[in-house]
């Protein structure tokens, strides 16, 4: 296929915003590649984070706005009316800000969830800078075992997280590596105690809901806080502070793994598109993917409605 058939397909295909609001919107951010684009290199010189519009039901990817700010998202919600607005029931999206103050704003009759997945990214992140910290302290890199630390941390790095997609925390299959992750936590109680911790918060999402989840959940922060390791206390405060939408994301998780696996499948489609040289290429490319937009002819010359991401045409 040419890249004039590409162009073509792209330009027919080309979307404004939709009409309607969902009853679920799912709002959510992903970095894309922006800035100036080096001819030489074939790429974006920075990276800049984008919004994602989607139906919490489907899966459907409805709109990508240029950025996840406040001011971007309040000037695009603010020109639907008081009535499409209404509409709206429930908003999934992550533990950021903007998202949040926005849905309080515009949204005031939904509910506002925070999926889980967003929860175990923070707590993965909080693991990522304590690694960092240890193997970038001078007194490991001039010990003599240094060489054998980075080694284990290394080998060890795919136990020590959460799966965001499942909540589950992988399990060493074989005693080698288990004899290994069990060095790991010996020689370095901050990884322990981070560890520990992301088990007993991998055990209440992946559990099935009830009142015992929710009581577990709200003692969890409790838990955790008195912690002296400053990135396990920063991110135990995050979560204190959206508990509430947290419970709420995990009461609706049906909705909340609908979007998750479109947010797989747009990651997906950013490792190996290669880039495109301006957002609106993106955002058409993107909806004839994921989208409700795509030529309905052979010969591309309608529109039609994609089935959900991952569904059946």
């Amino acid at each position: 296929m040419t890249p004039c058939v590409v162009k073509d397909v792209l330009d027919l295909s080309a979307a404004g915003k939709p009409v309607e609001l969902p009853a679920v919107l799912c709002v959510f951010e992903f970095p894309a590649k922006g800035g100036t684009w080096d001819s030489d290199i074939h790429h974006w010189d920075t990276y800049a984070y984008v919004c994602g519009i989607a139906d919490g039901s489907t899966g459907v990817l409805l709109d990508i706005l240029p950025g996840a700010d406040t001011a971007c998202l309040s000037d695009y919600f603010g020109s639907y009316t008081v009535r499409q607005l209404s509409s709206v029931r429930l908003v999934i999206c992550s533990m950021k800000g903007s998202f949040i103050s926005v849905a309080g704003k515009f949204f005031p009759s939904a509910a506002i969830d925070v999926e889980p997945c967003y929860v175990s990214s923070c707590l993965n992140a909080a693991l990522d800078r304590i690694r960092t910290r240890i193997l970038n302290d001078p007194a490991t890199q001039e010990s003599a075992q240094s060489g054998e630390y980075r080694l284990l941390l290394k080998e060890t790095a795919r136990f020590l997280r959460i799966r965001p997609s499942s909540g589950g925390i992988p399990v060493p299959q074989n005693a080698g590596a288990q004899e290994r992750l069990s060095r790991v936590l010996e020689i370095f109680p901050e990884f322990s105690e981070m560890y520990t911790l992301l088990t007993e918060f991998s055990a209440i999402i992946t559990s099935d809901w009830s009142d015992t989840v929710r009581q577990d959940l709200g003692r969890w922060p409790e838990h955790a806080s008195p912690s002296a390791v400053p990135e396990i206390r920063d991110a135990v405060s995050t979560v204190r502070r959206w508990r509430g939408y947290i419970l709420n994301g995990l009461e609706s998780r049906d909705h909340c793994v609908c979007c998750m696996k479109l947010m797989e499948a747009i990651r997906t489609f950013m490792r190996v598109s290669g880039g495109s040289h301006s957002f609106e290429n993106m955002r058409n490319r993107l909806l004839l993917i994921c989208g409700t937009v795509h030529p309905a002819s052979p010969s591309g010359g309608g529109r039609g409605f994609h089935p959900p991401c991952g569904g059946e045409s």
